[in-house]
């Protein structure tokens, strides 16, 4: 009977920890470099800190709307919040009104409309 013998090969050992290597490295890159890695929740952090300021800013505006619109309550209309929303929606002034026109930037975000004086 006659049998055959085969060389060894030298790659046979390999394969598995190549294989083993190869799947570790993707997960490794994929870990700091994918959707729901390291680098991309560095990303997500930056993003929640600049919308919490954004709602600082919006949370500010609009406890200044609740004031005003607190002072426009049919119980307790404020005459001088009246006058002033008058004015703003028609737009005018009377010709002996002094009108101090405020910085916007400094006020809450409001459709203002401009005034026009009268004469």
């Amino acid at each position: 009977m006659a049998t055959r013998q085969r060389k060894k090969s030298a790659l046979k050992p390999l394969i598995l920890p190549l294989v083993a290597i190869a799947m570790g490295g993707y997960f490794v890159w994929h870990g700091f470099y994918g959707d729901n890695g390291i680098l991309a929740r560095k990303e997500l952090d930056k993003r929640a800190d600049a919308l919490a300021g954004e709602f600082k800013l919006a949370e500010h505006g609009r406890k200044d709307i609740e004031r005003r619109v607190k002072l426009l309550r049919s119980g307790a209309i404020d005459r001088d919040m009246l006058d002033e929303r008058a004015r703003a929606s028609l737009g005018y002034a009377h010709s002996h009104d002094v009108v101090i026109l405020a910085d916007r930037t400094h006020t809450a975000q409001v459709n203002w409309k401009p005034v026009q004086v009268r004469r």
